[in-house]
């Protein structure tokens, strides 16, 4: 978590899941700095996640470098193109892909895997036979269920 910190610092860390504070029910923000605290208390956090906003420079190589064994995910977001033949239009709030780094699973919590997961997520409700049809346009295929993206 420090390495990723220091990829992209100043970017707020929050926690991946909703955390309410008892006393008050209010939505608890993860305001700590990650590359002050040790590591017993940098777990009692985890999982955390960060946005950025990223240009066309590669981020992969170093996130994957800072990240060793750990899991993550990387999510771009956008529209996929127009396909007269799908069933619903695409969305730039839930179009997109993402990769999941040593897991299987869109959602965090999932076991970890030696092996890195791509995710073709379209539209709010999914949309399989247009997965399908994006994933063959660059080569690949769909494997596997369907699942629930973030």
């Amino acid at each position: 978590m420090r390495q990723i910190a220091a990829i992209a610092p100043g970017r707020p860390f929050d926690h991946a899941d909703a955390r309410i504070d008892p006393a008050t029910g209010e939505r608890l923000l993860f305001d700590l700095d990650v590359t002050a605290l040790d590591d017993a208390a940098l777990e009692e956090h985890l999982p955390l996640t960060f946005s950025q906003d990223v240009g066309r420079e590669r981020v992969e190589e170093r996130v994957l470098d800072a990240l060793g064994e750990g899991m993550a995910s990387i999510e771009w977001h956008g529209c996929w193109p127009d396909d007269p033949d799908a069933d619903s239009d695409g969305c730039p709030k839930y179009d997109g892909d993402q990769v999941v780094f040593h897991g299987d699973e869109a959602q965090h919590g999932g076991r970890w895997t030696e092996e890195h997961t791509v995710f073709v997520q379209v539209t709010e409700f999914g949309d399989l036979p247009r997965a399908r049809r994006l994933a063959a346009h660059i080569g690949g295929e769909v494997l596997g269920e369907a699942q629930l993206g973030r």
